[in-house]
């Protein structure tokens, strides 16, 4: 998990890929206070999946 990111970056990073047209799913897993994004967008005739994850405290 990565502490440095924040919330407000995750925002800006969903702001960033809504421009470019693309899928993006969210998925926030509250495990006691980490958070996980997961990002699905499709690149040609492939779908690429990824996550950011990291903490609230």
């Amino acid at each position: 998990m990565l502490d440095l990111l924040y919330v407000n970056e995750l925002l800006v990073i969903t702001h960033f890929c809504t421009r470019f047209k693309l899928l993006i799913f969210q998925t926030f897993l509250k495990l006691t206070n980490c958070w996980l994004l997961v990002i699905t967008y499709k690149h040609g005739r492939t779908q690429v999946m990824g996550w950011v994850g990291g903490r609230t405290s």
